[in-house]
């Protein structure tokens, strides 16, 4: 996390050498500055929707770029934090809190792409050392990506190679055990500045605020260097490795209660109650390696190819909640009466008033391998009197990955239960495991587990596109993109056990199997055409309209004969009108975007005659979004956002009309900064924040509504030199300024993440 802090002294003192030499009569008078650039929040261009560098008052599309120093103000070490000061974008937890997930435009997001390519999800959590920019591209955005979410896509644009040395070392630690330690090295291997070099490493030992019955410990390592070689004034090749290990604790926070009335409420216990066990982990190892080339031609046009691979490892043990939380306990109606009656008055989203959960040990094995090639054509052109500037290219992706799940068994005997159904003796059944979530007794004992299953699953999907943005003259500029995709998936599955036939048995019973299937879908094809237009009444305003298209596959498994089936892809389109401004030369930036988005062709649940998914489900999302930087005095720095998401599930066989899962309807937040250029408290900076969230539903059954919640930060920064060119930086600050209590939806209401309380943090850092 270099933070681009000045180096003025250095600069002044080879001026001065310089003219020295010319008269020794010349002296100047050393000075040195401290702090960061005045102009530290404020972000111009991006490459995320166009494929090559373009003014944000140029692109017809709400893009919006967090810049590192809004990291390093708010020691924001993970995406979370970073990217709630970007409106419509709302945090979401998955797999136990050690994965990345948002809500974007009222639809989630999982894929967090970087430096363009689409990471591996499970067990990947982007840690902020190695991040130079974030990018989020709002709503439908197929062209450079191909398959997308509908949200959007959020690109994590790493550190690069430079010229200027530039070393960074940082410590972070805050009152709830946290220990993050990182360094950045840059500069050049030679005089000529032909070979440079980066390499930016982190470790992290942090406890967290959740317990279970004793200290449950976060353990990180990365290992990023990369080497730019330019070859000559047209050619380079920048080579780039990263490796993250984790051992992360998962955590699948609170539940729902439901009482003897049918009501439905937040579990009433402690914040730091885990309901899971110390050995539920996750351990995870990342290797990601990166090879670009570029070359400029004579006319400026520019080739780029990149290869990316990345390799994911992740296992996995953990005490999960139950769906069916209130059944097969003692004490309830035995299992031949809840056969009997199909399960009628019991809750399957919820833990009875009297707390008892229902967990059963999974443990799962998965491997990713993912490839990415892509080569890409940029540059400008006349044609019909009118400036083109061009974007074209082909990509190719493919991903395997290998899934082994493994469940804790019991035999028929073990049940207590032969003779009371009529299944065969061989049938094994899920080991449940109870916890009272009030009165908890954790055992720390991890309960043998049975393979069930293995999946190999290989995707490819290869595309070509090209975007024209075309100056029609000093106040008109259109874009033209239109993308062609052909894609496949290919699953073969083991079944070492397969669910027993009685549809009433299938979710907890099984019976050994042994057979393989595969399945290979027939070759997908999609078109994703965008356009836009933008007005510029003046230099610095900017009215625009815009319309997108992206696509996400569709293959699911058939629930009678088990096999995996290819359906039409779910399809999402995006109009958006909004104005983008520049004022008090570029002292206050904003961007304002209306949008209406839609998804068509979703999964709406499951043909009961033939088992096959059932893909006529609609979700709208409709809004306004304001984003703003203002930076009116030296020193002063405010980015500010405002959303109102409009959500609906518009189609669907159980939830129409409901709001979607976890999307609140307003969603706001500022963060101000200033530092003291001069006088008395010179090197001193200041920051407050405040970041607020709405109601929103834990579920798309809407059972029970998250309170809103709004989250006060403040600190305090003071940077002074040591040396020459050195300077250290020192902070510390307080997150949940009030401690407020909030939460934040998961996958279901057994998997609601618990906010972090108030927080002490503090942090040193040396630039030299």
């Amino acid at each position: 996390m270099a933070t681009k802090l000045f180096s003025t002294n250095l600069l002044v003192l080879g001026i001065c050498h310089a003219m020295a030499a010319n008269s020794a009569e010349t002296v100047i008078e050393e000075i040195t500055v401290y702090g960061t650039d005045s102009d530290r929040y404020n972000a111009k261009e991006a490459v995320s929707t166009t494929g090559f560098k373009s003014s944000l008052l140029d692109t017809a599309r709400s893009i919006q770029v967090i810049p590192e120093q809004i990291i390093l103000d708010q020691q924001s070490l993970e995406l979370d934090d970073t990217l709630r000061n970007i409106s419509g974008v709302q945090p979401f937890k998955v797999v136990g809190g050690t994965g990345d997930s948002f809500i974007l435009r009222g639809f989630r997001v999982n894929s967090i792409y970087q430096d363009g390519f689409r990471l591996a999800q499970e067990g990947r959590r982007v840690q902020t050392p190695n991040v130079d920019h974030v990018e989020v591209v709002k709503g439908a955005t197929a062209l450079l990506y191909g398959q997308t979410e509908p949200g959007g896509v959020i690109n994590v644009v790493t550190k690069r190679p430079e010229a200027v040395t530039r070393n960074f070392l940082s410590t972070n630690f805050d009152d709830e055990g946290q220990q993050y330690t990182f360094a950045d090295f840059t500069g050049s291997f030679n005089e000529d500045e032909t070979l440079l070099y980066r390499l930016v490493t982190s470790y992290e030992d942090t406890d967290t605020f959740r317990e279970a019955t004793s200290e449950s410990n976060i353990l990180r390592k990365s290992f990023s260097p990369s080497l730019t070689w330019i070859i000559s004034d047209v050619d380079q090749i920048t080579a780039a490795v990263e490796i993250v290990s984790s051992e992360a604790p998962i955590d699948r926070g609170t539940v729902v209660v439901q009482d003897a009335n049918g009501n439905f409420d937040l579990a009433n216990i402690p914040e730091d109650r885990r309901l899971g066990e110390d050995l539920d982990v996750l351990d995870s190892l990342q290797k990601t390696a990166r090879i670009e080339y570029q070359h400029t031609f004579a006319n400026d046009w520019k080739f780029e190819s990149i290869f990316n691979y990345e390799e994911n490892d992740a296992f996995s043990y953990q005490n999960n909640p139950s769906l069916a939380s209130n059944g097969l306990l003692p004490g309830l109606p035995p299992i031949s009466s809840i056969l009997a009656t199909g399960g009628a008055g019991l809750s399957f989203n919820s833990v009875p008033e009297d707390g008892v959960l229902l967990r059963t040990s999974f443990e799962s094995d998965t491997l990713d391998e993912n490839f990415f090639v892509a080569f890409r054509f940029t540059g400008e052109i006349e044609a019909f009197g009118k400036q083109h500037v061009i974007a074209t290219g082909i990509d190719a992706y493919q991903r395997n990955q290998d899934f082994k799940s493994n469940v804790s068994l019991v035999t028929l005997a073990e049940t207590g239960l032969a003779g009371q159904i009529p299944v065969p003796d061989f049938t094994l059944f899920t080991e449940f495991n109870a916890l009272n979530i009030f009165d908890p007794t954790f055992d720390d004992f991890r309960r043998d587990v049975t393979p069930v299953s293995t999946t190999d699953t290989e995707d490819e999907q290869i595309g070509i596109y090209i975007q024209d943005q075309i100056t029609l003259n000093d106040q008109w500029i259109a874009s033209l993109g239109l993308r062609f995709d052909q894609f496949e998936r290919e699953i073969t599955t083991r079944s070492i056990l397969s669910a027993f036939p009685n549809p009433a048995l299938s979710a907890f019973a099984f019976v050994p199997d042994g057979t393989t299937t595969r399945f290979r879908g027939d070759s997908e094809t999609e078109l994703s055409p965008n356009a836009g237009l933008v007005f510029k009444p003046t230099e610095t305003v900017s009215l625009y309209t815009s319309y997108s298209e992206s696509f996400t596959p569709n293959v699911v498994q058939n629930t009678i004969t088990g096999e995996a089936q290819n359906q039409d892809p779910s399809e999402s389109k995006q109009f958006e009108v909004g104005v983008k401004g520049s004022f008090f030369d570029e002292a206050l930036n904003f961007n304002v975007a209306i949008y209406d988005l839609e998804l068509e062709n979703v999964l709406n649940g499951t043909d009961p005659l033939t088992g096959a998914g059932v893909f006529n489900g609609e979700q709208e999302s409709r809004g306004l979004e304001i984003d703003t930087s203002i930076q009116f005095l030296n020193g002063l720095n405010v980015v500010a956002a405002y959303a109102y998401t409009d959500a609906e599930i518009s189609e669907s066989q159980f939830l129409e009309g409901n709001d979607p899962q976890g999307v609140a309807e307003n969603s706001a937040s500022i963060w101000a900064s200033y530092e003291f250029k001069e006088g008395s408290f010179r090197g001193l900076g200041l920051g407050a924040g405040a970041f607020y969230t709405g109601d929103r539903y834990a579920d798309g059954a809407n059972t029970i509504e998250l309170d809103d919640y709004t989250l006060l930060e403040a600190t305090a920064w003071y940077y002074f030199p040591i040396g020459s060119g050195s300077q250290v930086r020192v902070q510390a600050g307080v997150k949940n300024l009030t401690d407020e209590e909030y939460f934040i939806p998961g996958s279901n209401n057994f998997r609601i993440g618990v906010g972090q309380p108030r927080t002490v943090f503090a942090s040193a850092s040396l630039e030299f």
